[in-house]
């Protein structure tokens, strides 16, 4: 379902997963070193035209960085006109390394579908096994009575 501010804005309105990927791949190999502010990461955001409130962004950053893709790190501004924390983003290896939070769920999901795939296909050769099973001891319970039957007759 689509996550936006305002639905008759010219602005995109995309799902959480296509929201944390864009975030993600704002961190370019600069980034990865130097680092980006919150409101640099909102700006970004704003160039590509996609509408992000300030506590959404919030959420998708600690998602991110909950998954360990990004790290943050604190600075104190002693700047007259801003005093207080403000934090930079970086890139973790881990996030470096991942393709995506669209690529994560489709992968999740051909997971799944192998995993019931498998499932099903598992049931069926036990199914067969126990056909074959007991079709390989009804054979031996006829040999066995075929040479009681020949041995009596002699």
């Amino acid at each position: 379902e689509p996550i936006g501010e305002n639905p008759n804005s010219n602005m995109q309105q995309l799902t959480a997963i296509l929201l944390l990927d864009e975030v993600l791949n704002l961190f370019d190999n600069h980034a990865k070193f130097t680092g980006i502010a919150k409101h640099t990461i909102s700006e970004k955001i704003e160039e590509k035209k996609i509408e992000v409130s300030q506590a959404l962004l919030s959420e998708l950053l600690n998602k991110i960085e909950r998954d360990g893709f990004i790290r943050r790190n604190s600075r104190q501004n002693k700047n007259m006109l801003f005093i207080g924390t403000q934090f930079k983003y970086y890139l973790t290896i881990e996030g470096d390394l991942f393709m995506g939070y669209q690529n994560q769920f489709k992968n999740d999901a051909h997971i799944e579908t192998q995993k019931g795939r498998n499932e099903k296909l598992l049931i069926f050769g036990t199914f067969l096994a126990g056909i074959a099973g007991f079709l390989l001891f009804a054979m031996e319970i006829v040999k066995f009575s075929y040479a009681l039957c020949h041995a009596s007759s002699k």
